[in-house]
């Protein structure tokens, strides 16, 4: 039987089912056998069809006891595992990079979430050095983009059947969510639609992450429910809802539970709108865009008892098997088919926030029009809801368009802005996510590194940026007078370290870039250090 290792961020033991435990159902049904190694997993599972390994004690130790090559593909879904596999491992064997969540803005925005730095870096390791990366939201997929080309775009999914119609049950005043309570939770617009209409429950279904109480008496919280008790709750609702708030964050999330609430044709979904449901377009679905709005609609929409029965819409693309029947093929052809991002004009669905700010700024990037990008950017300020904390790194993705255009009051503004949310001494942080090629490319640029109030700040960036990276990046506009210091720091400490070859290779790219007798005596004395210590 083929084999192939799933390592997973959560235990595979859960009342709730994510998209770790569905992947082991959906290659099982291929007829693989699935290792699974899931962080934190306290208890051993020995099945006929996949085996489930406690990690509890030294997670390391058994990783490296692992024999990787008996496996046809490596699925890792978490950061932590591009700790242990070495560049190798990653270049030998097909492992596959699962990128489904946002993590930097995990750690920007959500204070209980403890994310390290340490991760940022190891995640964009694997979506460099892995054979693929997918994804399960297009704005993730834009962003892997800019470090590997082999991406397979495999949004979440159901399985038709832990949901099914029961035509026999009878539909009462019941309104669904099912999800944990936590701070990207939109709990206005649930106690507005509740509010609005107090002859509707709301049955709120998982764990609760904040320090929150609800208002509205027709609001009950149930706490955890099995997974497989879920579908009792969804047939005898009228409505589901997914309330999530309008941030970046938001933007890369493909919700796993409006694919278990569609799966029930008697059911009607009311979302914010996400990008990746958007653009699907389907029935029985209201993607609303305030509190004010979701509560309208649910009051106008049940008081004339609008609800469809069972539509002939295919669904398809909502099951767990169709959206992964190509990735075995995929992995088999060495990426000749990768299933790439869909081609969407964004600008039919502008009018939603997530949508305006943070995914046709993406899009704009990844087509290299930085006209359009930094027009877009100007369209925005003008807006009255406009406020620059909304933003993460698309800051730099307006900056970086405004370099293009040669507008450098801009550039500098946007940079001294990014600053002011970032602080400096994070600078070690930014390095070390999916801002960093263009975070260096705007502050390293000539016309901003000589501003006074950046110049210093320039200077600690470059000296925690990579070789390699500094070297290609630096030349934008001329060599600036920050990237050559950070040069010549950089010289000092490979002298200091007698690592004569690199600090020679980085002296002769400062002189072919800026030929002075000050940056040639430089080349001279290394090179002469470099002949006494050899002979010596």
């Amino acid at each position: 039987m083929k084999k192939i290792l799933i390592c997973s961020g959560v235990p595979y033991q859960n009342k709730t089912r994510q998209r770790p435990q569905h992947l082991v159902n959906i290659f099982e049904s291929k007829g693989y056998f699935i290792d699974y190694i899931g962080l934190n997993e306290k208890t051993e599972i020995q099945s006929e069809n996949y085996k489930v390994w406690n990690t509890k004690k030294n997670i390391q130790q058994l990783f490296h006891e692992i024999d990787l090559s008996i496996y046809e593909f490596i699925w890792v879904m978490h950061p932590y595992f591009g700790l242990l596999l070495s560049d190798e491992e990653l270049e030998n064997y097909n492992v596959i990079y699962d990128s489904i969540d946002l993590w930097n803005e995990f750690r920007r925005t959500i204070s209980e979430i403890n994310f390290p730095e340490i991760l940022l870096n190891a995640e964009r390791r694997l979506m460099k050095k892995c054979k693929f990366v997918s994804v399960s939201a297009i704005k993730l997929g834009y962003i892997a983009q800019r470090y590997n080309k082999n991406i397979m775009y495999l949004p979440n999914g159901s399985f038709e059947l832990d949901y099914a119609t029961d035509e026999t049950v009878i539909k009462s005043n019941q309104v669904v969510f099912f999800g944990s309570i936590s701070s990207w939770i939109d709990v206005e617009s649930i106690e507005k639609m509740a509010s609005m209409n107090p002859n509707l429950n709301f049955n709120i279904i998982g764990p609760k992450d904040i320090k929150y109480s609800f208002k509205n008496s027709n609001i009950k919280e149930l706490g955890i429910i099995d997974y497989y008790e879920l579908s009792k709750y969804l047939k005898v609702s009228k409505y589901a809802i997914i309330p999530f708030q309008d941030t970046s964050l938001s933007s890369s999330v493909t919700p796993l539970k409006y694919y278990e609430y569609i799966a029930d044709r008697n059911v009607f979904v009311i979302s914010t709108g996400f990008p990746d449901l958007l653009y699907r377009e389907p029935s029985r679905t209201y993607f609303y865009k305030t509190s004010q709005d979701a509560a309208m609609f649910l009051y106008s929409h049940n008081i004339q008892n609008q609800l469809e029965s069972i539509d002939n819409e295919d669904f398809t693309w909502t099951n767990w098997n169709y959206i992964f029947k190509d990735v075995e093929r995929i992995v088999a052809n060495k990426a000749s088919n990768t299933k790439r991002l869909p081609n969407i004009n964004w600008n039919n669905f502008k009018e939603y926030k997530m949508v305006e700010k943070y995914i046709l700024p993406e899009s704009l990037f990844i087509a290299n029009e930085a006209k359009s990008l930094y027009d877009y950017y100007l369209s925005l300020t003008e807006k009255e809801d406009y406020n620059l904390k909304d933003f993460g790194h698309e800051i730099l993705l307006f900056a970086f368009s405004s370099i293009e255009i040669n507008d450098f009051h801009t550039l500098v503004q946007l940079v001294n802005d990014y600053l002011k949310l970032h602080q400096i001494d994070h600078l070690i942080s930014l390095s070390n996510t999916d801002d960093y090629i263009h975070f260096v490319k705007v502050i390293l640029n000539k016309e901003v590194s000589i501003q006074s109030s950046i110049y210093i700040s320039s200077i600690q960036f470059a000296m925690y940026c990579e070789l390699g990276e500094l070297i290609q990046l630096i030349n934008l506009h001329g060599l600036s007078s920050v990237a050559s210091y950070a040069i010549k720091i950089l010289i000092e400490y490979y002298e200091f370290a007698e690592i004569f070859e690199e600090a020679l290779y980085l002296a002769e790219y400062l002189y072919v870039s800026n030929p002075t007798e000050e940056n040639l005596k430089i080349y001279g004395d290394i090179k002469f250090k470099e002949t006494y210590t050899s002979i010596s």
